[in-house]
């Protein structure tokens, strides 16, 4: 699946006047819309605001018909909602206006632009994870083994997954520090928008990853670091997450986990390559459902387990709160 382009055209076909943040912002809303489950048929740039229709089909199989008016500069006039409101109803389709509007129109939804994206689901920062090989390819990484079609360093590529997947699960922004800073004391990313704060590394290998004593201090170092630099501004991390192919059993990672905890407070979390897949698969045709999750009891020693997710989702599909 392509990322969507960042440079809605406009209706002359010319790449709309937005700067850096607005274009990164339109990405970021065009992805949701298709992470919701929505297809985007058009997109016109106007001057004040991205115009996009778009499409969903319901569990009977027939189409929904939407028109966003997602706002990029100012109020919205009763002009323009007027206009707005007359093109939806050319179009048989549901009006949702995204920013404010100084007179809304009589048939239509006028919402702020957060509370849009979190109705979406939350923000979709990329769609590689809803990619139909993301599963498998995220595996074989966690391996040390290069699928046939991506090209770079298996480790490297892993990262990137791994960051990917991560960021779609909690719903927001995750720090990937990335290469370029792999000779620094750095883990490889920080977790801290809508997730319990958590550092993170990833280690590829190609059969279980060994935790060590050496392994344990090395994070402890990582955890100490991160408080004396950003320790008064975020607070104190939930935990370490570490994510490889596979570990050791869960009485080793215990015991490592508690002496990481008695060395600076902090307990170590394992995942698996494949865990994090499945914890994807489970969100990706159903994204509202990451809102009504309690990460904290997810991301909890010796192992994140797919199947405390899977039970968090159905007690909220029994309650039958989110659509």
């Amino acid at each position: 699946m392509p990322e969507p382009a960042t440079d809605a055209r406009s209706e002359t076909g010319r790449t709309g006047e937005y700067d850096e943040d607005h274009q990164r912002e339109l990405a970021t809303f065009i992805r949701t819309l298709v992470g919701a489950g929505l297809t985007v048929t058009t997109a016109i740039t106007k001057p004040n605001c991205l115009v996009v229709s778009a499409t969903r089909s319901d569990e009977f199989g027939l189409p929904s018909n939407y028109v966003f008016a997602y706002g990029t500069a100012g109020s919205f006039s009763s002009a323009h909602c007027a206009t707005l409101a007359k093109v939806a109803k050319e179009s048989r389709a549901a009006l949702v206006i995204a920013g404010e509007a100084s007179a809304p129109p009589k048939s239509g939804v006028v919402i702020t632009k957060d509370d849009l994206l979190a109705k979406l689901g939350g923000p979709v920062l990329s769609l590689l994870p809803l990619e139909p090989d993301y599963a498998a390819q995220l595996v074989a990484l966690g391996s040390s083994k290069l699928p046939s079609g991506l090209t770079g360093r298996a480790d490297d590529l892993f990262e990137a997954y791994v960051h990917a997947g991560l960021q779609f699960l909690v719903r927001g922004r995750v720090l990937r520090y990335g290469q370029k800073r792999r000779f620094e004391a750095l883990p490889d990313g920080l977790a801290f928008d809508n997730a319990p704060l958590m550092l993170y590394d990833c280690k590829a290998a190609e059969s279980e990853y060994s935790i060590t004593k050496e392994s344990i201090r090395q994070f402890g170092d990582y955890i100490r670091d991160f408080r004396k630099r950003y320790g008064k501004y975020l607070g104190q991390p939930h935990a370490f997450l570490l994510i490889s192919s596979t570990f050791q059993s869960d009485k080793h990672i215990t015991g490592k986990s508690n002496e990481l905890y008695a060395d600076c407070h902090v307990p170590l979390v394992c995942m698996t390559a494949q865990t994090l897949a499945e914890c994807v698969e489970i969100f990706a045709d159903r994204p509202r459902y990451r809102m009504a999750i309690d990460w904290a009891r997810i991301f909890v020693p010796p192992t994140v387990d797919t199947a405390a997710v899977r039970k968090q989702v159905e007690a909220r599909e029994k309650d039958r709160i989110m659509r």
